[in-house]
């Protein structure tokens, strides 16, 4: 059966190792922000109930009486719980949690009739009236604190109001024993104490016995010794706790012996050293401050000013910007050999991380190593366990021991050993469970036993559960069991008040089952979501983080996952860097130097020796701003999207505003703010963003300058133009932003030649596509660094150029008759007008008009010209000029008169025939004409006559024919004569 577990990790797969630096940083206070809060008050008790997970806090005085109210803290705020019995409202109670009974008692303090000695219970919902047999006398202002090296609760001082105390007492679950120390700090009150895991020690400090003390004594089970530490500080009142996050004893507050004080100092188990934190609380005495490993958090609330102040203010001592978690793999000077199923545990009672015996693949082990936070140590006990792999190994703060159980060494084991800090001895308890391997382990707080749950010997899984009580072991007999296995892994969990136990190897295989210990029976959980099946897994509580931590583990491969429990379920954690897939690791927190420690085990490659720390990791987080800068347009909106390398991060900024308006300081995920110029030039909105991470840590700056350009306005010169058809546009551009562009589109109704473009003015020759106006309509956008400005239109309007017609072309008038030119055109609506050249001509002038009517006379006796350029326009456009010829005659001579012989004919005599011809005369005062053949009249012709045929005889003779016009008085023209001969 034994050798059936490892046949579960013989297939083994690979993880990569990352390591990674971290940040340092010093611890200060930061108070913090609560939705709700209990009122003022001072000497209230405060505590951490690890049975509970709860932070109690109960009493004290407030500004208008002494309080019995009880509050818890879960982190983030605090809620006010409604026991159905509550102690008498008090201030200066002692109150502490003992780990050795499970029990959160409450003792004395100062009523309202004087001071009490009663004993009180705290079980989670409502307080319990103890009856113990024995108690001590009524007292205030005492100091109390459990003592896990010796598993006491210490009771120490105080004052009855007569008189100053300085007895110890201790606490067993059921009633009060006075100790008698054969050495004690003087009688006093006033005094702080609480254990100092780091060194082992439970320290008394300060106090007042008359004068303000600064005296430091450490109780080890019997006696008090006073230490004499270099430094130390003086004050009555102050208080104490120590910090398992930052693995500091911390002293904060109190009254010097003149004033009220806010100095903080850190215990380092030889001396006091003045911390100087960047933060503080104010000064004052009697403040409540306790560590809450369920939220990781060293919570300090309220305390006293100088006068009635009652404060109510919650603070932290923390790594600022402590946010996530992560493994970190260190580099000790000193390691022990590679190994794996080993123990490890922390001894709270010498502050030793303790690693012994394991496996490193040729032979059994059985050193003993000591993790100081920085490096291993191997440690020479007189006297040690045989060698052994696969014990298991516990810290029992009920009895202040160590306790090694079991394990496989020569053979199989059911020894138990107790380490004392110098030395291993065995203890002989009366009972013992048998021999066996890889039993899980652990002490509950909760119930105040040290439990021992299953293993495995050669031939069988075990499911039997036992508790050691410091002498003997003890079978218990729970209702309900997990089923028998090993290699299960175990822890209590303080944030929950729950001891897990997860996983394991079975007859049936490997498990993944979680159960509950509730200190009689075992509960099975039914998470929603649980890490796959498994042994040889580690888990512990990491006080620094408040995470229940599981890791690794293997099953036919090895494992490198991380998981936290919260309670009700598993939840993978998504570290940046991790140890090797690995099983049978060692890991265990240790409270001395607030690390949660892992080391060794089986990976792929064989056995480790790696050390690794899972804690909270200081991370700036860091702002990304897309686009990293932006330049935008006048009245636009900035788009900037906020992201970070550290998820959950929150964003906020301030702004710095140079030329423009609307940038205002905010917060968010993006910057979308919509800005305006103040003038004509460009301005910035210079952002000034801060990432902060869910852990309240703000990162460095990040700045974002984004340029607000201004929006250009286009002018066009002119806003509109008309041309005429063929014609070049002239329109010129321009901004009130120097160096702006211009860009256009254009659209064309009934012309051609305009296109879209560019450019600082539009010049398009144009032509019209019919008889009518036609028209380009331009859209123009300017634009400058960018930012394109609001369209403007400008409409070019195209006229046709009009083509004029004279009616008739050209024109011949007779002397003092008048012109008849009508003009007209292709464009409805043109004008026309000329202008003349007069030749031989009076009476022709220039004009306009749709016609020429002018009377024109001849300047001398011949024919005249009068010459008219006309030239049409219609909507500005001038066409092209026609020239008009009127030529003016004198038109009572008559014109062209000519003859010619046209016949011949021999009968008796020689005949011939003249035919003679002239132009018709328009000049309507003629009625007539007269025709003379040498010199005789011989015929009257009418003025529709244009030709005559005239017979002649005459043989050898010229003859001269003469025509002349008469009006209608006989007047008669200027003759015109034409000589023809006698034959052809």
């Amino acid at each position: 059966m034994f050798s059936q577990k490892f046949r579960y990790i013989c297939l083994l797969i690979l993880f990569v190792c990352f390591t990674k630096e971290l940040t340092a940083a010093t611890p200060t206070w930061v108070q913090l922000t609560p939705a709700a809060s209990a009122v003022g008050r001072a000497g209230a008790s405060m505590a951490f109930d690890q049975a509970t997970g709860q932070m109690i806090l109960f009493g004290g005085q407030g500004n208008s009486g002494l309080l019995n109210d009880t509050w818890n803290w879960n982190g983030t705020t605090w809620t006010q719980l409604t026991p159905a019995t509550s102690p008498p409202a008090r201030t200066g109670g002692s109150m502490a949690y003992d780990q050795a009974t499970g029990q959160m008692i409450l003792f004395g303090g100062q009523g309202s009739s004087g001071v009490l000695n009663d004993t009180w219970n705290w079980n989670g919902t409502t307080w319990t009236h103890l009856t113990p047999v024995t108690s001590p006398p009524a007292r205030n202002i005492a100091a109390m604190a459990f003592d896990p090296a010796t598993g006491q609760l210490i009771l120490f001082g105080g004052d009855n109001f007569s008189s100053l105390l300085g007895d110890t007492w201790n606490w067993n679950g059921t009633t009060w024993t006075h100790l008698a120390p054969p050495t004690s700090p003087s009688p006093r009150n006033g005094a702080t104490m609480a254990y100092d895991p780091a060194s082992g020690q439970l320290i008394l400090f300060g106090g007042n016995n008359g004068s303000i003390l600064n005296e430091t004594w450490n109780w080890d089970g019997t006696t008090w010794t006073q230490l004499t530490p270099a430094t130390s500080p003086t004050l009555f009142l102050p208080s104490m706790d120590f910090d398992s996050t930052t693995g500091q004893m911390i002293l904060f507050g109190g009254f010097d012996g003149a004033t009220n004080v806010n100095n903080t100092w850190n215990w380092n188990g030889t001396t006091w050293t003045e911390l100087f934190p960047a933060a503080a609380p104010s000064a004052r005495i009697q403040p409540s401050m306790a560590f809450d490993p369920g939220t990781g958090q060293f919570i300090f609330f309220g305390g006293r000013v100088s006068g009635p102040g009652a404060l109510n203010d919650t603070w932290a001592w923390e790594i600022p910007c402590s946010n996530s978690s992560d493994w970190t793999q260190l580099t000790p000077a000193a390691s022990p050999s590679a190994r794996d199923a080993a123990a490890m545990a922390f001894d709270q009672a010498t502050g030793q991380m303790i690693l012994f015996g394991g496996d490193n693949g040729s032979i059994t082990l059985g050193d003993t190593w000591n993790w100081d936070g920085t490096t291993w140590t191997q440690l020479s006990p007189a006297t040690s366990p045989p060698a052994n792999r696969f014990p298991s190994m516990a810290f029992d703060p009920a009895t202040g021991q160590m306790i090694l159980f079991g394990g496989l060494g020569n053979a199989f084991f059911n020894d138990t050993w107790n380490w004392d800090g110098t030395t291993w001895t065995q203890l002989t308890p009366a009972t013992s469970p048998s021999v066996r391997v890889s039993a899980s382990m652990a002490f509950d707080p909760g119930t105040g036993q040290m439990i021992l749950f299953g293993g495995n010997d050669p031939s069988v899984f075990f499911g039997d559960t036992w508790s050691w009580d410091g002498t003997n072991w003890t079978l218990l007999t729970p209702a309900t069991s997990p089923s028998a296995r090993s290699e299960a892994a175990m822890a209590f969990d303080p944030a929950t008040g729950q001891m897990i136990l997860f996983g394991g190897l079975s007859s049936s295989g490997v498990l993944n089952d979680t159960w509950n210990w509730d200190g009689t029976t075992w509960t099975q959980l039914t998470p929603a979501t649980s890490p796959s099946v498994r042994i040889a897994a580690s888990m512990a509580f990491d006080q620094a983080t408040g995470q229940l931590i599981l890791f690794g583990g293997a099953d036919g491969g090895f494992h490198g996952d991380t998981w936290s429990w919260d309670g009700t379920t598993w939840t993978q954690l998504s570290p940046t860097s991790t140890p090797s897939a690995r099983s049978f690791t060692m890991m265990a927190f240790d409270q001395g130097n607030g690390q949660l420690i892992l080391f060794g085990g089986q990976d792929s490659s064989g056995k480790l020796d790696d050390t690794w720390n899972w804690d909270i990791e200081t991370v700036m987080p860091i702002a990304t701003a897309t686009p990293p800068n932006q330049t935008i347009c006048d009245g636009s909106t900035t788009s900037i999207a906020l992201s970070s390398d550290v998820p959950g991060a929150t964003f906020s900024w301030t702004v710095v505003e140079s030329g423009v308006t609307g940038a205002f300081a905010d917060s968010g995920s993006s910057i979308a703010q919509t800005l305006n110029l103040t003038s004509n030039a460009a301005g910035t909105a210079t952002y000034t963003v801060t990432a902060t991470s869910p852990g309240g840590c703000p990162g460095s700056p990040t700045i974002v300058v984004v340029t607000v350009n201004q929006t250009p306005v286009a002018t066009a010169t002119p806003p509109d133009e008309t041309i005429c058809s063929g014609s070049t546009t002239s329109i010129a551009l321009s901004s009130n932003v120097p160096g702006a562009t211009f860009s256009w589109t254009v659209v064309e109704s009934g012309v051609s030649g305009a296109s879209a473009g560019s450019g600082s003015s539009i010049a398009q020759t144009l032509n019209t596509t019919s008889n009518a106006t036609g028209t380009a309509t331009y859209t123009i956008i300017p634009t400058s660094q960018g930012c394109p400005g609001s369209p403007i239109i400008v409409i070019e309007s195209v006229n046709q150029i009009p083509i004029v017609t004279a009616t008739p072309p050209n024109q011949t008038i007779c002397n003092g008759s008048t012109t008849s030119i009508a003009l007209s055109t292709d464009v409805p609506g043109a004008t026309f007008s000329w202008t003349v050249v007069e030749s031989g001509v009076t009476g022709a002038s220039a004009g306009s008009g749709s016609s020429i009517a002018q009377t024109l006379s001849t300047t001398t006796n011949a024919a005249g010209t009068a010459t008219y350029t006309i030239t049409p326009s219609a909507n500005d456009c001038t066409g092209v000029s026609v020239t008009v010829i009127i030529t003016v005659d004198l038109c009572n001579i008559p014109r062209h008169f000519r003859g010619k012989v046209e016949k011949v004919q021999f009968v008796t005599q020689e005949e011939i025939i003249h035919k003679l011809c002239w132009d018709r005369s328009y000049d309507p005062n003629v009625v007539g004409y007269k025709l003379y053949q040498n010199g005789v009249l011989i015929e009257t012709l009418s003025t529709e006559q244009t030709c005559i045929s005239l017979r002649n005889r005459s043989c050898d003779k010229r003859y001269t024919y003469t025509l002349v016009s008469f009006n209608i008085s006989g007047v008669a023209s200027e003759p015109v004569t034409v000589t023809l001969p006698r034959r052809i």
